[in-house]
C-alpha cells in the first residue's frame, strides 16, 4: 500500500471514528436527559404521595369531623 492510500485510509478511519464519537455522545446526552426526566417524575410522584399520607394520618386523629 503507498503512502498515499495509507493517509486516505486513515483519514476515512479517523472521520469514521469520529462520527461515532459523535453517535455516542448524543445518545449519552439523551440517555442523562431522560434519566433527569424519570427523577423528576418521581420526585413528584413522592410529594403526591406524601401529600396522600399527610392528609390520611389528619383524619385518623382523634376529634377529625369530616
Amino acid at each position: 500500500m503507498t503512502a498515499s492510500q495509507r493517509l486516505a485510509e486513515a483519514n476515512r478511519e479517523i472521520e469514521r471514528c469520529e462520527r461515532e464519537i459523535e453517535r455516542y455522545q448524543r445518545a449519552r446526552i439523551m440517555a442523562a436527559d431522560e434519566r433527569a426526566r424519570t427523577i423528576a417524575n418521581l420526585e413528584n410522584e413522592v410529594r403526591r404521595w406524601q401529600k396522600q399520607r399527610a392528609e390520611a394520618e389528619a383524619e385518623l386523629q382523634p376529634g377529625f369531623d369530616l
